[in-house]
């Protein structure tokens, strides 16, 4: 009876060293090892989080850029669409500086408005 005791509480007798390791140092370290393998998988998923915070910053400066490229384009494109705002800009740079018509001045205003 006292053999079953010993096998139960997983000790390792004397006579027997070939006894299998006991129970409570097995249960240890399968939870030394559930602990390391969950710590790595928490800095695994924070790596990942940090990254995913760059990779989103990036995204977000890169949509900056092109509105401001986009906005660039579409002031420097007004005067290729309005022949009134291109003959008030033209006539602005000329050095006589010749008179503006109505239509070409409410054309500037509208331009420096925006």
């Amino acid at each position: 009876m006292k053999a079953d005791i010993g096998v139960i509480s997983g000790k390792r007798s004397a006579s027997d060293p070939k006894r299998p390791v006991a129970k409570s140092m097995k249960m240890t370290n399968w939870k030394d090892t559930a602990e390391l393998i969950g710590i790595a998988a928490i800095v695994a998923s924070l790596i990942f989080v940090g990254l995913q915070m760059k990779q989103t910053q990036e995204i977000a400066l890169s949509a900056a850029y092109q509105s401001r490229a986009d906005s660039s384009l579409h002031i420097r494109a007004m005067p290729l669409e309005s022949p009134e705002l291109l003959s008030a800009i033209t006539k602005l740079r000329l050095p006589t500086r010749s008179d503006l018509t109505g239509e070409e001045l409410t054309a500037l205003q509208f331009f420096f408005r925006e």
